[in-house]
């Protein structure tokens, strides 16, 4: 159950907060958003298990792209007694569209950082590698992709959702200045 919870970390979207009359053009600037992870319910009495959290930083360039970003997940790790793991992701690509004035998708794609914890590669997928164990390196897996929805509200935050098989992924952005 915990590998397929932690599936939902590597659909993680970001959206970024604007105020809600501004289109994709005027989105630039740095941004900063929290994010928590829960893994889907294996029954309908049961409600969804917290599965991690992490803090995601970028840059847009305010005509629909992402242009550099970070994202640093902090998830439970069963092979370690109260343990944790930290696994740190480079942007590779993003992009955004805004669907009207609140609402809009956004697409990333993300390589797992040098330094990461030696775990974190176990829930990565990659044909070249299998899905248990330990990383080698980084480099070692591919890079992942997702997309979500996002929505701006009057105060210039946003809330956002990305979904997969694993779970889901909520979380709010604003700009930082």
């Amino acid at each position: 159950m915990m590998r397929n919870a932690l599936v939902a970390v590597a659909s993680l979207t970001v959206v970024v907060a604007l105020n809600g009359s501004v289109l994709a053009e005027a989105m630039e600037g740095h941004f900063r958003c929290g994010i928590t992870d829960y893994g889907w319910p294996s029954s309908l009495e049961e409600a969804p298990t917290a599965t991690g959290s992490a803090v995601m930083e970028f840059d847009s360039d305010g005509k629909g792209r992402f242009t550099t970003g970070s994202l640093s997940e902090h998830l439970a790790d069963d092979t370690r007694t109260f343990g944790e793991k930290v696994c740190a992701f480079q942007l590779v690509k993003g992009e955004y569209h805004m669907n009207s004035a609140n609402a809009g998708t956004s697409n990333l794609a993300w390589r797992l950082k040098v330094g990461s914890d030696s775990h974190c590669g176990a829930w990565l997928r990659n044909a070249n590698t299998p899905n248990m164990g330990y990383v080698e390196s980084p480099h070692d897996y591919e890079t992942i992709a997702n997309t979500g929805s996002f929505f701006v509200l009057a105060n210039g935050t946003s809330r956002w959702i990305s979904a997969s098989a694993g779970g889901v992924a909520i979380g709010v952005c604003g700009q930082v200045h």
